[in-house]
């Protein structure tokens, strides 16, 4: 049985970020995001985000800077590259 309960927000958080994405590409926004010199900066965006559209999560996430961002990152570029979307 999932515990797990959004903010009372999360609906409309979710409609707002959905209408955005709509408007904009997420890819490219969040690419410049997570080009940001400082992994702490990255990590923070991303793990931002992903609460806001999807509930925080049960557990806290420690936030540091050895979470593997530039690999995930770099592997999403690579996919990217070969498929030929970049």
């Amino acid at each position: 049985m999932d515990e797990r309960r959004p903010n009372k927000l999360t609906r409309d958080v979710q409609v707002f970020v959905d209408r955005v994405f709509s408007e904009v590409d997420p890819i490219e926004k969040l690419q410049a995001l997570l080009a940001s010199e400082s992994d702490k900066v990255q990590a923070g965006v991303l793990l931002r985000l992903l609460e806001y559209r999807y509930g925080r999560p049960k557990e806290s996430v420690e936030l540091t800077a050895n979470i593997g961002l530039r690999e995930i990152v770099q592997k999403a570029r690579e996919r990217a590259s070969a498929a030929g979307t970049d």
